[in-house]
């Protein structure tokens, strides 16, 4: 009977920490796919929901980050430098795009074409 009762814990706690692993991976996928539609863009955008959108990109940044932009920036650790940066390449761009390369995200301004 014990034997049943630890074996019953043991599977309980293993569901436990499986469920927690599975929950963590949901909230990462989650934020990405927040940041990724915040970043995208397609066609022209009123001013005032591109001050929203870099307003919630720059949400994404917890205080203290340090985000690399090479070869485009070089470091960036400020939140209005951020902010800039980021509004000015969605508004250089008709369209952003952003592609799963299987091994991470990439984000770059495609150039707008010219007629």
């Amino acid at each position: 009977m014990r034997r049943a009762i630890a074996l019953a814990a043991l599977l309980a706690g293993a569901r436990g920490r499986l469920a927690l692993v599975g929950s963590d991976r949901r909230r990462v996928n989650a934020r990405f796919d927040e940041a990724i539609s915040l970043f995208e863009k397609s066609g022209r955008r009123e001013p005032a929901d591109a001050f929203a959108r870099v307003r919630g990109i720059v949400g994404l940044f917890a205080p203290g980050f340090v985000a690399m932009a090479r070869p485009y920036e070089g470091t960036i650790t400020d939140a209005q430098q951020l902010a800039g940066i980021v509004a000015s390449y969605r508004s250089s761009a008709e369209r952003i795009s952003i592609g799963d390369s299987g091994a991470r995200s990439c984000c770059a301004p495609t150039t707008p074409r010219r007629s």
